[in-house]
């Protein structure tokens, strides 16, 4: 399993599943749409449409990972578990934390 679907979180669930294609891979991802930092300058300039810059996760289900759009919410490494936020618990074998970034408005 695989929680975050930014550049990290996605490829790593991609090429998992690639270099074995046998095992599940599941990619757990709030957001049904992925918005890149990439070449946002030119958005801003606006040389380039936002919608350039957004990406769904088809693709990924295309090759078989499993896409969950749900936040989770807590770890159980004991009881490998991942626990999604409407209470629903997903267990696993693997876990690869890749939440991305985010401000600390109160720090």
């Amino acid at each position: 399993m695989v929680v975050g679907g930014g550049f990290g979180g996605a490829t790593c669930a991609r090429f998992l599943r690639r270099l074995a294609p046998r095992i599940d891979v599941t990619l757990v991802e709030p957001d049904a749409t992925f918005t890149a930092c990439p070449f946002s300058n030119t958005v801003i300039a606006g040389l380039r449409d936002i919608r350039g810059q957004r990406f769904g996760y088809e693709t990924l289900r295309a090759e078989g990972v499993g896409v969950i759009h749900s936040e989770a919410v807590a770890i159980d490494p004991q009881g490998r578990q991942v626990r999604l936020a409407e209470g629903t618990a997903l267990g696993y074998d693997r876990l690869v934390l890749a939440p991305g970034i985010d401000f600390r408005w109160n720090a």
